[in-house]
């Protein structure tokens, strides 16, 4: 095995195709890529946005957010690695780590943004999901329940539903550890899981439950307590204090068209449930021994569907176009500055996040949100607010993706999902990614960060001999070549790395091993290296002065791409210049036998084919693109916000 690390490395690879599509929109955040001094481009329709220009941005520092519109061009579908538009609970672990459900999908947070967690149900759909700091638990439709420990893929639990319970829906997941979780759904199910099996706590057929709370101040079937329609409650408590539960039992908390949606006990023992009607009910200890309405200021009387108590003890409550409340006593007061810019969304799930300060997140159901932070409100992007800066595919198949704020994605039978990074570098910048012939996934990044991924176990920190940012990586036999800032050449020889001298100051923004059996390293200012042993490397004639962005391997060396439109192919006789574009700064270039593909700033997309070279195929879109990646049925483009476009190939 050989690896080296520098730009995105492009390299070939057969990947199965993967049916997640949607619009994809995002705020743009800032990452350690140097931008080009200029990309402005002719606007070919009125709706297509131009990205800004950039000639005054300092290195390391992105330009103003983007506009929250994708255009998809002709031939390419466009889909994200965060939400699918379809949010429906969330639950939080900790202030840097936190679980939504959306569509099939369930999605991860790590502090700063939202990824793709997995598909664990196909194309079913996920309704509630749980977590500890290990374990993740998703239900949903068909009597779905999935499991995913310490990182490792999905794995499906058979919660004994049979017969005519077959194929019900799950809606909710509630518990205090892993060996007591409670399951909630269609037709009363009420099930609960001790760590070794499932048992049916209660079912009623004519209700349908779809939220669940777990009183972590009770032990046993003491403090269950679940609402769904019909105005219902279901519940288990201990009303004579004598330590025993008094069994599962419905109530009528709300009028019968209600559809309650979520319920849950404060510290002094209040029952509060919420749902449509614009239903606010509890049943507070002593005072009010039945359960009563509770008045709010809200003249629409939008829906609730959410409650969130946060550490100083205020309730707030979540629902229909931007719906914000507070609970004042027994009274329930709009709170008119929450988040003025998301102010029509449906909320749709509340979370608290465990410390010492009020943080609390509100989702809502069309993706997107808002974040309380003490007294402030914020508006939270649900699709990655990260760059996708390389895609590279493994000998299995499996298509792997890494980016900024600690993006590091690979797509499986499950769908893309999230790798959890050492909490050390859990939000660093990626750059690149390879993926060796044993199947060892290697990503670099961000003041010298090196991450190496056997199997299906968690990516693990190798230790870099120098903290300059790292912006590629290759593969070949048992040596691993890491290529950044400032000249920096690293390699890894049995995991131990060393500098390696490349005879340049430049930065290096790729590498790659060429089919002359070569490695190849390019940079800024049209750096072209080349080096047919462990020597130092020797300068090629690039004839540009442009940076050079990324390569990847060819029949007989490395096709190299970077600012106006260069494409370069490279052999041992010396470089070609074969294509070049005044004002386009391509990022990223993929090779399978006659077909290429480069891409770059505006969403500039140029194939070349054996009747078609190098031709424009799609520009003056407001994407970012940044990575290439060909596979034996597919092309796919990737780049700012999370974004993947994908074009069927005729293999």
């Amino acid at each position: 095995m050989f690896v080296a690390a520098c730009g995105g490395s492009g390299l070939e690879g057969p990947s199965p195709l993967d049916g997640a599509t949607a619009d994809a929109t995002a705020t743009e955040v800032s990452d350690t890529t140097s931008e080009p001094p200029d990309t402005s481009v002719t606007e070919s329709d009125s709706d297509v946005v131009t990205t800004p220009d950039s000639s005054d941005v300092p290195d390391g520092v992105d330009v103003a957010d983007a506009p929250d519109v994708v255009v998809t061009p002709a031939a390419w579908e466009t889909f994200t690695l965060g939400d699918v538009g379809d949010i429906g609970d969330a639950f939080a672990v900790s202030s840097t780590l936190a679980y939504a459900t959306s569509g099939n999908r369930v999605l991860r947070w790590n502090g700063k943004t939202w990824l793709t967690y997995g598909e664990p149900n196909g194309q079913g759909a996920i309704h509630g999901v749980w977590a500890d700091e290990d374990e993740v638990v998703a239900v949903g439709d068909d009597g779905f329940v999935g499991r995913r420990v310490d990182g490792a893929d999905w794995e499906t639990l058979d919660v004994g539903l049979t017969g005519d319970q077959a194929g019900l829906a799950l809606w909710d997941v509630d518990g205090r550890a892993d060996d007591d979780l409670w399951v909630v759904g269609d037709k009363g199910q009420v099930r609960h899981w001790d760590g070794t099996s499932w048992t049916e706590a209660y079912s009623k057929a004519t209700v349908n439950l779809r939220s669940a709370f777990v009183d972590r101040t009770k032990t046993g079937a003491i403090g269950i307590y679940a609402v769904g329609n019909g105005g219902q409650l279901v519940s288990n408590v201990d009303a004579d204090s004598d330590g025993t539960a008094d069994g599962f039992a419905t109530s009528q908390i709300a009028a019968g068209a209600v559809t309650l949606t979520d319920v849950l006990v404060k510290a002094d023992g209040t029952v509060i449930a919420v749902g449509s009607g614009h239903t606010i009910t509890a049943k507070r200890p002593v005072i009010d021994p039945t359960f009563k309405g509770q008045a709010t200021n809200d003249e629409r009387d939008r829906d609730v569907a959410a409650l969130a108590l946060a550490p100083d003890g205020k309730l707030y409550a979540f629902g229909a176009e931007g719906l914000v409340l507070v609970q004042n006593g027994t009274t329930w007061s709009t709170v008119s500055d929450a988040i003025p810019s998301a102010g029509l969304k449906n909320f749709a799930a509340a979370m608290v996040l465990p410390g010492a300060s009020t943080r609390i997140i509100a989702l809502a159901a069309e993706g997107g949100g808002a974040m309380l932070t003490g007294t402030t409100w914020s508006v939270m992007a649900t699709r990655p607010e990260a760059a996708v800066k390389d895609l590279e595919a493994a000998p299995d198949g499996t298509l792997w993706a890494a980016g900024s704020l600690g993006l590091l994605v690979k797509r499986g039978p499950d769908g893309f999902t999230t790798l959890v990074l050492p909490s050390t570098v859990a939000t660093k910048n990626l750059e690149a990614v390879t993926v060796a012939a044993d199947g060892t996934v290697w990503a670099v990044g961000e003041a010298g960060t090196i991450l190496k991924a056997s199997g299906s176990s968690a990516p693990e920190l190798v230790a870099s001999p120098v903290p300059l940012d790292l912006f590629g990586v290759a593969s070949k036999d048992d040596t691993v070549v890491a290529c950044g800032r400032g000249g920096t050449l690293i390699q890894l020889d049995a995991g131990v790395p060393s500098v390696r001298v490349s005879g340049s100051t430049a930065d290096l923004r790729a590498v790659a091993f060429g089919g002359d059996g070569a490695l190849w390293v390019a940079g800024s200012f049209g750096t072209l290296l080349r080096s047919s042993g462990l020597g130092v490397p020797l300068p090629v004639l690039s004839g540009v002065g442009g940076s050079l962005n990324d390569m990847t391997a060819t029949a007989t060396g490395v096709l190299v791409v970077g600012d106006n439109g260069d494409v370069l192919a490279c052999t041992a006789t010396g470089a070609e210049l074969v294509s070049e574009s005044t004002g386009v700064f391509l990022q990223g270039v993929a090779v399978r036998g006659a077909v290429r593909y480069a891409v770059g700033w505006n969403g500039v997309i140029q194939r070349d084919d054996s009747v078609n070279p190098w031709t424009t195929e799609v520009s003056g879109t407001n994407l970012i693109l940044e990575a290439v990646w060909l596979g034996p049925d597919e092309a796919i483009a990737a780049g700012r916000q999370g974004v993947l476009l994908r074009r069927l190939e005729t293999p």
